[in-house]
């Protein structure tokens, strides 16, 4: 009896490296100071070779971002790298932008979330395969950079997703000082734990933006309240106003 062939179930294209390893690749382009620099150079730079799944996951997310251009085995840094690397004005924040919503699965997640409270990633994992053609053995990975995608990029404020170019608060120069000492270190395997780490990490730097007050409640459990700290008195009583709609809505008491 012959048995059939296994087929690998395809996925659609996602993002599946860090906006900061992207921001490392991309210097460690620029390094050369040539106009294209093959696959093979740039994989030594990072002590690996081309097959190295990490190293195909930069080059795809670099690329989805819109950072390079790939032909025929070589990389060239696109004119947002080069505006990245060298501003000339204070529009860093507007690249990021930019960039955030260029991957097409980034772009459908913002029309889906922007606005609203992001999904636990086992919940974001089960809508990218259901909805949007992510392979089941892909669909955790594709969640988990999601969300640290968009809270490197400064898109997550108090669990919502807040897509906003006015608001938004790029950290391309941040990265960039915090990964310079590392561009020759070599390759650190990304494992869930790892990318659960750099979530945590890159969320605090966001929560170092509000106030934040921890309310204890009979179940056990705890209310957060998060203010930004540049929350004006106008933001404050809309802020109250909302906690007294709710206090109506569910519990049908009014705050005097």
């Amino acid at each position: 009896m012959i048995e059939k062939e296994t087929k690998r179930e395809r996925s659609a294209i996602y993002p599946y490296a860090s906006w900061h390893d992207c921001i490392v690749f991309i210097k460690q382009v620029d390094s050369f100071r040539a106009s294209q620099v093959s696959y093979d150079e740039v994989a030594k730079k990072f002590g690996v070779s081309t097959q190295t799944l990490s190293f195909k996951a930069k080059l795809s997310t670099s690329k989805q971002f819109g950072l390079i251009d790939t032909s025929g085995g070589v990389i060239s840094l696109s004119s947002t790298s080069k505006k990245l690397l060298y501003p000339m004005d204070d529009d860093e924040n507007k690249i990021v932008f930019e960039c955030f919503e260029k991957p097409p699965l980034y772009e459908k997640l913002i029309g889906i979330y922007n606005g609203k409270a992001l999904p636990t990633e086992v919940v974001l994992s089960n809508v990218l395969m259901n909805d949007h053609a992510i392979a089941r053995n892909a669909k955790d990975t594709a969640a988990q950079f999601f969300i640290l995608n968009a809270t490197e990029m400064g898109f997550v404020r108090a669990g919502v997703l807040d897509y906003s170019l006015k608001e938004g608060k790029g950290n391309i120069s941040e990265a960039a000082e915090i990964l310079e000492a590392g561009l020759n270190e070599k390759e650190v395997p990304q494992t869930p734990a790892h990318v659960a780490e750099q979530i945590a990490v890159a969320q605090t730097k966001r929560d170092n933006d509000y106030i934040t007050q921890i309310i204890p409640v009979e179940s056990g459990k705890a209310a957060k309240i998060m203010i930004p700290l540049e929350a004006t008195e106008d933001d404050l009583w809309l802020i109250r106003d909302t906690l007294d709609i709710i206090m109506k809505r569910k519990f049908k008491i009014t705050i005097d």
